[in-house]
């Protein structure tokens, strides 16, 4: 999650009213779960374990879900 654009993003904030803010801590914990969800999953298909892998799927995408939630609240800021 630190490497990516997104991660490597909310590393790079200095604003201590954004890192304050509790939509901006929520959006970076469903960003953390959002990539240890996919690896799971990605685990799960390579281990030929189809239907574990389907379930993380589902669960990644509830949590993406909340994750998009969080940055539009964000965005809403500017």
């Amino acid at each position: 999650p630190n490497r990516c654009k997104l991660g490597k993003w909310y590393n790079a904030i200095e604003d201590k009213s954004l890192l304050d803010n509790s939509h901006f801590k929520e959006m970076k914990k469903q960003h953390e779960l959002l990539h240890q969800k996919g690896g799971e999953c990605f685990k799960a298909a390579e281990s030929g374990n189809k239907d574990q892998a389907l379930i993380y799927y589902k669960e990644a995408q509830g949590i993406l879900e909340k994750l998009v939630i969080e940055i539009g609240v964000l965005k809403s800021y500017n």
